[in-house]
């Protein structure tokens, strides 16, 4: 990596979104607190966040090219905030992040290397995507992830004495196959097949000899990598 990847990477902006310390059971506590029920105060339990938004729990190397400069950066642990799409670097200064927007790709390395590409380089039904979309299947047509975080405010009733106090963070995640910039999400053995054209009756064949149905990602992974086969030259 060149000195002036470093030094841009050096001078990023700290995001208060992205502190990994502050996922901590400690620094999610607020203080006690305390409520009146007929005249007499009590004090409530602390609040705090179920879950967090990072793609993965722990800082993994990775290799990040940016959109504005032609040099990899690399040697470093990152972190993937999705609900804020920023991706966040360990550096000797501290934890820093920019914004999702700058980053083109990045690679984690490693024992289990995954490929992620940003996903405002396609569109769903003409709309240009934010975030980034995990490469689980490369080729003409690439079977693609995306990650979702729902937060979910605390629901706590005091009057009942039901709910949740806490903050809810839950990720999910949907499979989508790209056709040039526009991607389609894979819903369905009938809209996958009709995707295929011409080499949908191929595809049937081969879904059935091998037992395959659209409905887990082992099995769609699969189907996407044979059909990808059928379009290289």
């Amino acid at each position: 990596m060149r000195k002036s990847a470093l030094i841009l990477v050096a001078g990023m902006i700290i995001s208060s979104h992205v502190v990994g310390q502050n996922l901590s059971a400690g620094a999610r506590r607020n203080v006690l607190f305390t409520d009146l029920m007929n005249g007499m105060p009590i004090s409530r339990p602390p609040t705090g966040i179920e879950g967090d938004p990072y793609l993965n729990p722990e800082w993994r190397r990775a290799s990040v090219k940016l959109y504005e400069i032609d040099d990899e950066i690399t040697n470093y642990k990152v972190q993937y905030n999705i609900h804020f799409d920023e991706l966040a670097f360990q550096l000797p200064t501290g934890i820093k992040a920019i914004d999702g927007s700058r980053v083109k790709k990045f690679v984690f390395t490693g024992d289990s290397v995954r490929t992620f590409v940003n996903a405002k380089e396609f569109k769903l039904d003409g709309t240009p995507l934010r975030g980034f979309f995990e490469v689980i299947v490369d080729g003409p047509s690439p079977l693609l992830k995306k990650y979702y975080v729902i937060v979910k405010a605390p629901d706590y009733q005091p009057a009942l004495n039901s709910g949740s106090r806490n903050t809810k963070v839950t990720k999910r995640s949907d499979l989508y196959f790209a056709k040039g910039e526009e991607v389609y999400e894979v819903k369905g053995k009938k809209k996958l097949l009709a995707a295929f054209g011409e080499h949908a009756p191929a595809m049937e064949k081969f879904m059935k000899d091998n037992t395959l149905f659209p409905n887990d990602e082992k099995s769609i992974a699969t189907i996407f990598t044979y059909y990808n086969s059928l379009l290289k030259p």
